[in-house]
């Protein structure tokens, strides 16, 4: 199980490492200083992420007055209410313009005054039913769209200029086109980083009483909102969790035998969350988990030192709320209570074994970054 925990804490650290899209390039800051680096264009927040070295800066659109990406030149142009830096690819007089504005993003202008900028990768699964509202008045192009992938720059001019070359007429999208168009998302997930508190109520060998320990505990996790979920994307996730839970040394005093044990436990959780509010600044959430733990037990029992494992299957429902940062990613509070379970432990004395019998209920605290 701790192999288990390591590879998982890896792999969901190194992932939204790698899924950083910084391209390398330069920019020109409104006081004429060029600053090379690797470089993102960000057009929900309207700023520029560029890395020189180990230094990372955020720049508004404001500040910046050109950029050079992937040995492309993006010169700066107002479409409507949105900055964009563009690199012109086609200019069709009389209909319309597409340029690249990012790394995977283009823009079409068309001569009418609409426009529209997708994401190849973002948004890779709405592309075809934007493309199609966009050319409402090209009726031959609906078809190749659905059925022809478009993955790269190349696509995207093909596309054009079939738009281009096609005989206009007075088409407007069906109500099951717009439907289509718009039943789309791409896959939502985010990973997250924690840690906080438990408190574990601790009953030993079916005793009357319950004595407290309190530990330290770390996560690392993931949720996901396929697109399938249609309607209730955004609201429902899948959830994956690890966790690592230590407390110290304590002597338990209302036993009729001297018992003292310290206790490391790693959990790895799944289930379902669902998330309130999706679109504002707080969300409230309400989750189940269930997922097996894995406790590891080292003290003394009448004088006796004992090194012992156990674990057993555990549910784990949890309440709390994430709230959102400047940045896009969130803060989040979360409470958890993981329901009884025992850990039936035994070790050996000479010719026999000692019984020791651990049962456990959780309650913790923490507190969850999102990105």
């Amino acid at each position: 199980m701790k192999r288990m925990f390591l590879t998982l804490c890896c792999a969901l650290f190194l992932l939204p490492l790698n899924a950083q899209r910084l391209s390398k390039g330069s920019i020109t800051t409104s006081d004429n200083l060029t600053i090379e680096g690797r470089l993102a264009i960000n057009y929900a927040t309207n700023q520029i992420t560029i890395k020189e070295g180990y230094d990372t800066r955020l720049l508004g659109f404001d500040r910046v007055i050109g950029v050079e990406l992937n040995g492309k030149a993006y010169t700066k142009q107002m479409v409507g209410d949105q900055t964009y830096f563009v690199n012109a690819i086609s200019d069709q007089s009389g209909i319309g313009q597409l340029y690249q504005i990012n790394k995977n993003a283009f823009l079409i202008t068309k001569a009418n005054g609409t426009s529209q900028a997708f994401d190849l990768k973002e948004d890779k699964a709405r592309v075809p039913g934007i493309l199609a509202v966009l050319f409402n008045d090209c009726n031959t192009i609906r078809d190749r769209l659905y059925q022809n992938s478009i993955n790269d720059r190349s696509d995207v001019i093909a596309i054009f200029d079939r738009y281009a070359n096609c005989d206009k007429g007075n088409y407007a999208p069906t109500a099951s086109e717009i439907e289509r168009a718009n039943a789309f998302g791409p896959d939502q997930m985010r990973f997250y980083v924690g840690g906080g508190a438990g408190l574990n109520r601790v009953t030993i060998n079916d005793a009357s009483d319950t004595e407290s320990m309190l530990s330290g505990q770390i996560g690392v996790g993931v949720i996901a909102s396929p697109n399938f979920f249609g309607s209730l994307q955004g609201n429902l996730f899948f959830s994956l969790e690890a966790q690592a839970a230590f407390a110290g040394e304590k002597d338990f005093t209302d036993g009729t035998t001297p018992l003292s044990f310290r206790t490391n436990t790693y959990r790895l959780l799944a289930g379902l969350e669902y998330h309130f509010n999706k679109n504002g600044a707080i969300v409230p959430i309400v989750g189940v988990h269930i997922g097996p733990t894995s406790d590891h037990f080292k003290g003394n029992y009448n004088g006796l030192n004992f090194n012992i494992d156990g674990g057993n299957p555990i549910f784990a429902p949890k309440v709390g709320a994430r709230f959102k940062m400047n940045n896009d990613h969130y803060l989040g509070v979360m409470v958890q209570y993981i329901s009884d379970y025992s850990n039936e432990l035994s070790f050996p004395s000479g010719d026999t074994f000692v019984n020791l019998d651990v049962k456990n209920q959780y309650v913790t605290l923490g507190l969850n970054y999102y990105f």
